[in-house]
């Protein structure tokens, strides 16, 4: 029994090296594989094409239109065109927005919490920090709160934010509404 065992354990030992042995596949440098695969593309109707067609009728197109400069507008007539629709959503939002006489943006936040004498400490901080910047204190039930500056978007709060940011340990930029003046 263990002469058969000695024989058969280097057997399979080494028929699974030889199975683990990476293949190695001969390819020549001259072979290039290619296929065309442009039947597998979908086709679709080139309306730009459709759109000279349509306008010449009869007269001799471009072969590639999309070459050509084509200036305007063109309409060309899609299934799914939300144009119209986009147009008159956005005059119904500039209509509101004209009604209620204010606009969407941030403003500064330098200070919120209940003591009053604290909130005028420091309103008048942001004075020596901004010399143009104009802080309000704010009532809002239980809690004063200052702000600085009304601004359209972060982005034009930023440099106000930095410079406020060195004075005071919590600096907030919070969204706000304001009144549009005319």
């Amino acid at each position: 029994m263990n002469h058969k065992l000695f024989f058969y354990i280097p057997l399979c030992l080494f028929l699974v090296a030889l199975g683990c042995t990476p293949k190695t596949i001969s390819t020549k440098s001259d072979d290039q594989y290619s296929e065309d695969l442009t039947r597998y593309h979908p086709n679709y109707e080139d309306s730009l094409q459709a759109l000279n067609n349509e306008r010449n009728a009869g007269e001799t197109t471009t072969a590639n239109p999309e070459k050509k400069n084509i200036s305007g507008n063109i309409n060309l007539n899609t299934k799914f065109a939300i144009t119209d629709s986009l147009n008159g959503f956005l005059s119904e939002v500039t209509a509101i927005k004209r009604e209620n006489n204010s606009y969407q943006g941030v403003t500064i936040q330098v200070y919120s919490g209940l003591n009053r004498t604290r909130a005028n400490e420091a309103k008048a901080k942001v004075y020596k920090v901004l010399s143009k910047g104009e802080p309000r204190l704010v009532y809002e039930q239980p809690n004063y709160k200052v702000k600085v500056g009304k601004y359209f978007d972060r982005l034009e709060a930023q440099k106000d934010y930095a410079a406020l940011r060195e004075e005071f340990p919590v600096v907030l930029v919070v969204p706000e509404k304001f009144k549009v003046v005319e």
